[in-house]
């Protein structure tokens, strides 16, 4: 392909790339209409939850600055619709994550940023009249699918045992039940987790409790959770777990730790090569945002904005396909001047 035609080509696509959307930064309200004001309360009352999940504050509204930034809900807004649901009318409304983080950087407000949340395996074990079972494997898959869906929710990135043969003689439901933690955390290692979340959920009179723990950092949390419904004592549950954790480790972030850096990235020879880099590049961890900012011969220049350390976006360039570090940058002959010589140079493919 030509140089002039995979131009134009990628020029229809040069608007700026940002990351993914999280689900952390969508939410889903229950409303009665479609109506302007019912909109507009929902959507305060979606971005209250975000705020709640990213600081540790249960009152946000009670902060100066979070209450002006509720009351302009609506100017965080990326998109939004109503979704029919058999428990009725919702509004789902994704905000703009990075514009939020950003407004707290701003005014100071402590946060326990997404991507610092750690990956969790869960070992839940459920007693319905003595029966007492762990999930995972296809154990009560409804239930795991409701506890994914809310720590998604909460941006906790949350996985379940095997339960395979090596599970189910490292942890049996006595142990969670008991809160032995030894046999737990050392069967979690086969998980390379950095978390592990125990619960233990029972019949209580017409309704449900839940009881857990967290383990994290050598620490340990604990809270209980009651419910009459048991999804939403699921959900609940990790909410509230994730409020706990975000309170003790939310921090004010360093407007300096947001970096930038050039990469030069090399074989790309078609507009499909060019879609498979972006997309890569967009969904690497604390990447805020993406964009081209000059094209060669076989070759694209991205300008990367990131959020935190980065050294642990290029430890996550260099750890495999698709981009292959080939020298350093500073190596590279393509006579640019320093103002247009790449911070680091990648091949694609291969």
């Amino acid at each position: 392909m030509g140089k002039r035609l995979l131009c134009l080509l990628l020029l229809c696509l040069f608007p700026a790339l940002g990351h993914g959307a999280s689900s952390m930064f969508d939410a889903r309200v229950a409303v009665d209409s479609q109506a302007t004001d019912e909109r507009r309360d929902a959507t305060r009352e979606g971005l209250r939850g975000i705020l709640v999940r990213l600081t540790g504050l249960e009152v946000p509204e009670q902060h100066p600055e979070l209450s002006s930034l509720l009351g302009d809900s609506g100017r965080f807004v990326q998109q939004y619709g109503f979704d029919d649901t058999d428990d009725g009318l919702e509004l789902v409304v994704r905000f703009d994550g990075p514009a939020i983080q950003s407004r707290l950087v701003e005014v100071e407000v402590p946060i326990w940023s997404v991507d610092a949340r750690p990956r969790t395996v869960a070992w839940v074990a459920v007693d319905r009249g003595g029966d007492r079972r762990i999930l995972g494997g296809d154990e009560s898959t409804d239930l795991q699918d409701a506890l994914r869906r809310a720590a998604q929710s909460a941006g906790l990135p949350l996985l379940f045992p095997l339960m395979d043969l090596e599970d189910q003689r490292a942890v049996s439901s006595s142990d969670i039940w008991g809160g032995f933690r030894e046999p737990i955390l050392e069967a979690a290692e086969r998980y390379d987790a950095e978390a592990v979340l125990v619960g233990r959920v029972s019949r209580r009179g017409d309704g449900w409790r839940t009881r857990w723990s967290m383990f994290w950092d050598g620490d340990s949390h604990d809270w209980t959770v009651e419910a009459p419904e048991l999804e939403a004592g699921l959900a609940d549950a990790v909410s509230q777990g994730v409020t706990q954790l975000a309170s003790l480790y939310a921090r004010v972030p360093d407007p300096d730790a947001v970096g930038s850096f050039t990469l030069r990235v090399r074989d790309i020879n078609d507009l499909r090569g060019y879609g498979d880099v972006t997309r890569y590049l967009r969904g690497l961890r604390d990447v805020e945002t993406v964009e081209p900012v000059r094209i060669g011969e076989r070759e694209v220049d991205f300008r990367m904005r990131v959020q935190g350390l980065t050294d642990r976006t290029l430890e996550h360039l260099r750890s495999g396909r698709p981009l292959t570090e080939v020298e350093d940058a500073s190596g590279d002959d393509n006579g640019d001047d320093d103002a247009l010589r790449p911070d680091y140079l990648f091949r694609f493919g291969g």
